[in-house]
């Protein structure tokens, strides 16, 4: 929905931890371009519905249902995703992702490589690909390389999960703030937009606040 110059896009599929599909992908993609070629939207903040996920993943159960019937969904849906983590690292537009709980796997490309990310109490962050048989895809291998002391690796290969406070000390996430002070911070940046949040740092500054 549109708040001023700000939008605030919401993943909703609360009942599968809003996990990504393709649909999802090819709702974002367009939205996110034309924001990006237009200057009425100065600000997206991107969130999950309900307190339990951000973004639990891709949606592996159609994934898979692809793979075993041999139809392209599967091939489509990592192609169009991954042009949505580039877009997202790429784009103008002040991006702003609430990790606000579960963010694993397609979430977690869906909002590292924008340039803020807030966590919480509640946030949980994992890559587990390789549990799977799979590698840590959606830049996995751009942004955990550049963790210090080589934790990265460790958690490309086990999956470990980072939790709450943990994001912002490992940089996962650029920002913390109370679950509880989430609504206020969204409609703060939200209705800043087009006033004076025309860029990345001053949004950081309105978090920080």
């Amino acid at each position: 929905d549109s708040v001023g110059m700000g939008l605030r896009v919401t993943l909703t599929r609360p009942a599968a931890l809003n996990a990504l599909n393709l649909s999802m992908v090819r709702t974002l993609y367009p939205v996110y371009q034309a924001c990006e070629e237009s200057d009425l939207v100065q600000c997206i903040v991107l969130r999950g519905e309900g307190h339990k996920a951000f973004c639990g993943g891709g949606d592996i159960k159609a994934i898979h249902e692809s793979g075993k019937e041999g139809t392209s969904l599967c091939r489509e849906f990592f192609r169009e995703e991954y042009m949505l983590n580039h877009l997202i690292a790429t784009m103008r537009t002040p991006h702003v992702a609430i990790l606000d709980g579960i963010t694993m796997g397609g979430g977690v490309g869906l909002s590292v490589h924008g340039p803020i990310r807030v966590g919480t109490e509640r946030s949980v962050f994992a890559m587990p690909e390789t549990a799977i048989g799979f590698f840590p895809d959606v830049g996995g291998t751009h942004f955990l390389s550049r963790l210090p002391d080589g934790l990265g690796m460790y958690f490309a290969l086990t999956g470990a999960r980072l939790k709450g406070h943990e994001l912002k000390q490992f940089g996962i996430a650029t920002h913390f703030v109370p679950s509880q002070r989430l609504e206020e911070l969204e409609e703060q940046l939200l209705t800043l937009a087009g006033e004076s949040l025309h860029d990345a740092d001053i949004a950081r500054r309105v978090i920080a606040d």
